[in-house]
């Protein structure tokens, strides 16, 4: 999602500014929302991943070398919902 709609930020981070909840994304992903808010979790931690007023900011690079995602989400494509507009 956030090679395909975040916006490229100057320190090489994406800035993701469609609103979604952890349920949207759990339901997105096809998994709960309590697994969806120990990964974010997980990924905050590692500075991966961060909450902004408008959004996500996103470290892809910190994504792909965590524990948990290392081999997984680099590699996978989630596609943005339709009901994002985009």
């Amino acid at each position: 999602m956030a090679e395909q709609s975040g916006f490229l930020q100057p320190d090489g981070t994406h800035l993701i500014d469609i609103p979604f909840t952890q349920v949207d994304l759990a339901g997105h992903l096809g998994v709960t929302r309590q697994s969806v808010q120990r990964e974010l979790a997980g990924l905050k931690a590692t500075g991966s991943v961060s909450k902004r007023a408008r959004g996500w900011l996103v470290d892809l690079s910190k994504v792909a070398s965590s524990p948990s995602t290392a081999g997984v989400l680099k590699h996978r494509r989630v596609p943005v919902p339709a009901r994002f507009g985009l």
